[in-house]
């Protein structure tokens, strides 16, 4: 076995153990809930369906439900030893969900055949707009708790709900997209698949790849297609320039128009060791 088949099973293991960790903590905090809210089952419940069926859209539920869990578990905190182990799961579960390799996990379940799929970091400015719309959504659940003893609860509570659906939607619609973001390895070539900055995914075949390497060696002019992120970046090199098609979103990140040729292009995988290695066996 090479070094390339190694690395890319030892991934597999690794997003194999984010799944699994995420099910049984949820797992956990059911088994040990007690005096615990309708909402926080219903939540509990929407994050364990998801945590089962494995796809982008479910990462996307997971990511933005299991911290609300969470807030519910810290509100309903009754400071007995239960209470602990049913937070300290929730906790493990919101952590592990926001790592790499779990994300991989959702993404991959979903690819076609010999495809391999690795999430790219998301935009700086893109994941801090998410930051904020979710911070407002889970202001409206304080808000839902605040107005539960006052005279005008249902008006109050229904209008508190409109605005959670609403921020909601377009939250989860973020999210979504942010999920759909990704570097794909099939046998024919690369494909960067980004519909935040790209209308069109950028395809380069396999025999008109130059090079792939991480950004420490980029050639001058590549296209930064990473949307402003930070770790590290990869830069692929084709024969011949490439058509890309950018988002206005795009074009007004990279600070240029939304069609041109790029002969190289960095982008920015999750976990970029790993989509180099799956990119190069």
């Amino acid at each position: 076995m090479n070094v390339a088949a190694k690395g890319s099973r030892a991934a597999t293991r690794l997003d194999r153990i984010a799944s699994w960790s995420v099910r049984v903590a949820w797992l956990v905090a059911a088994l040990a809930a007690s005096g615990t809210s309708p909402a926080w089952w219903v939540g509990w419940s929407i994050v364990a369906a998801a945590t089962i069926v494995l796809h982008p859209v479910s990462l996307s539920i997971v990511r933005i439900v299991a911290p609300l869990v969470a807030l519910e578990t810290a509100a309903d905190a009754t400071g007995d030893a239960r209470f602990v182990v049913i937070a300290a799961a929730v906790a493990t579960g919101v952590i592990v969900s926001f790592g790499a390799e779990y994300g991989r996990s959702h993404v991959q379940a979903a690819a076609y055949g010999a495809e391999y799929r690795h999430l790219l970091r998301p935009p700086v400015s893109a994941l801090l707009v998410s930051i904020v719309a979710w911070l407002v959504v889970a202001a409206s659940v304080v808000v839902r708790r605040v107005v539960a003893g006052d005279s005008l609860t249902t008006v109050r509570a229904a209008s508190v709900f409109a605005l959670s659906v609403l921020l909601g939607a377009a939250l989860a619609y973020r999210a979504a997209t942010l999920a759909r973001r990704w570097f794909v390895v099939v046998p024919a070539g690369l494909v960067i698949h980004d519909p935040l900055l790209l209308t069109d995914s950028i395809m380069i075949p396999r025999g008109d790849v130059t090079s792939l390497d991480t950004d420490t060696s980029a050639p001058v002019g590549a296209l930064d297609v990473t949307g402003t992120t930070w770790g590290a970046a990869l830069v692929v090199s084709a024969r011949e320039a490439c058509d890309v098609a950018l988002t206005d979103f795009g074009a007004r990140l990279t600070g240029s128009g939304t069609r041109l040729h790029a002969g190289a292009v960095r982008f920015a995988p999750s976990r970029p060791g790993a989509a180099l290695t799956d990119a190069t066996r």
